[in-house]
């Protein structure tokens, strides 16, 4: 079982990066339940973007119950749980207190009187209960007018806080007063990262920052804390006896796959290696169907992500590709994980060896997925995809009636008049211009590690 091979790493934390605006948010509404009636708000983000630093930073100074789900049979949690009531609010709590929901009703009813928080964390883990989401939302519709209690739900899946908050089916459905979705952090905010470790930092040094971290914040500021920024330290560092990159895997992967965890973590591993169509994917694992596998790590889990041509039709299956989501795991499934016998054998000096000679050709698809993101973030791309009928992947994203046709390198090559006339990139924007996107104002660019 895969589990076996994680440890844990204690990651080194930096002052929060880019969150003052959730900070706001979350102290506004630690006032509100203050001064006017008892706040819910929803803090949602994958694990390592930062949550759980988030709320404790905005809550700095006051007093709060932090309720964490999982890792511990119910008795022992509930024992954590009274142990923090009756050290922080210092509270009696009655003889009738004997699980989570009457805790929280003794809560409830003891904060008509004084104003405290509570966090409760995982709340995925809590859906799990199929009474907890109704007898919370009918505790809270009965009491929030009368009480001030400053709630705080957090949660790592964004697929578990839409269906209970947005699915007129929930019984939570539009009871939150403020909801925070964390994501990672932007290409333009790992860009002035890398800057704050001085000029000499290179395009390639940025490169190799988001091919390992892909703007996790937990593993950002950790390699922000722990290396200069260059290459060779952020290598050597993750790829060691004490890499956080362990840690991060693991709190990712345990908490989404339960049942069937090994032939999910097949999948995860082919696809990292290169395997990525699902009829591939099935002939490798023997002939086994994984459709309803791939939607859940897809849809549910959010490990991978689904691509197709951009041209193509949203019911061509035939053309369907899948990637790794996150580029942190993807660089630990495919250096780490995947080469477990060499690491046992011949140790992290050998498996650095095999990511230092890879870093040309996995640099390159970092690369697309750089400027992919980019051009995201920055342009207001309603669609983003690849050209696979070209001879080579070229990236497209269409704006409007405006379509970008671009080309990643690794470098800019040296070609004559005649050579440059034929490039496959040209060739292939003629035949566009003549035939799917005619009549769109096309922008063709050719995009380089220099770019950066």
């Amino acid at each position: 079982m895969w589990s076996h091979y994680f440890t844990k790493v204690k990651l080194i934390y930096m002052e929060l990066f880019y969150r003052e605006g959730e900070i706001k948010l979350l102290r506004r509404q630690l006032w509100m339940s203050k001064e006017q009636r008892s706040r819910m708000t929803v803090v949602t983000g994958k694990t390592g973007s930062g949550k759980t630093a988030l709320v404790a930073k905005a809550l700095e100074g006051e007093t709060f119950l932090y309720f964490r789900a999982g890792g511990k049979t119910p008795h022992l949690l509930l024992q954590d749980y009274l142990r923090q009531v009756r050290q922080k609010l210092e509270l009696y709590v009655p003889s009738r207190v004997v699980t989570f929901p009457t805790l929280l009703e003794f809560l409830f009813d003891s904060a008509h009187k004084r104003h405290f928080t509570i966090v409760i964390d995982n709340l995925e883990i809590l859906v799990s209960d199929p009474t907890f989401i109704p007898f919370l939302a009918e505790l809270w519709d009965s009491n929030k007018r009368g009480t001030h209690i400053n709630l705080i739900l957090v949660s790592n899946n964004t697929f578990v806080t839409a269906q209970l908050f947005d699915n007129e089916q929930s019984p939570l459905v539009n009871t939150a007063d403020c909801r925070i979705n964390l994501g990672y952090y932007t290409v333009a905010q790992l860009k002035e990262l890398m800057l704050q470790k001085g000029s000499d930092r290179t395009s390639e040094d940025l490169l190799a920052f988001y091919m390992a971290t892909g703007g996790m914040p937990d593993l950002t500021l950790a390699v922000m804390a722990a290396t200069d920024g260059s290459k060779d330290q952020i290598f050597n560092y993750l790829l060691a006896s004490n890499s956080p990159l362990e840690s991060v895997a693991a709190r990712l992967l345990s908490g989404a796959l339960g049942k069937n965890a090994d032939v999910y973590f097949s999948i995860l591993q082919l696809i990292a290696t290169g395997t990525r169509t699902q009829a591939a994917i099935e002939d490798s694992l023997g002939g086994m169907v994984i459709g309803g596998h791939l939607a859940k790590l897809e849809t549910e889990y959010q490990l991978i992500t689904k691509t197709r041509p951009v041209l193509a039709s949203a019911t061509s299956r035939n053309v369907v590709r899948y990637c790794i989501t996150d580029l942190f795991l993807l660089f630990w499934l495919k250096y780490i994980e995947a080469n477990r016998s060499t690491l046992e054998i011949e140790g992290y000096q050998k498996v650095r060896e095999i990511a230092f000679a890879d870093f040309e050709n996995a640099g390159k698809q970092a690369l697309v997925r750089y400027f992919t993101q980019k051009f995201s973030e920055q342009n207001g791309i309603d669609e983003i995809g690849s050209d696979w009928a070209a001879a080579k992947p070229l990236r497209s994203q269409a704006l409007r009636r405006e379509y970008y046709y671009t080309k990643t390198r690794r470098t800019k090559p040296c070609l004559s008049a005649s050579q440059f006339r034929k490039d496959p990139f040209l060739e292939r924007l003629a035949v566009l211009k003549k035939g799917p996107l005619k009549g769109y104002l096309i922008d063709s660019r050719v995009f380089t590690i220099e770019d950066m």
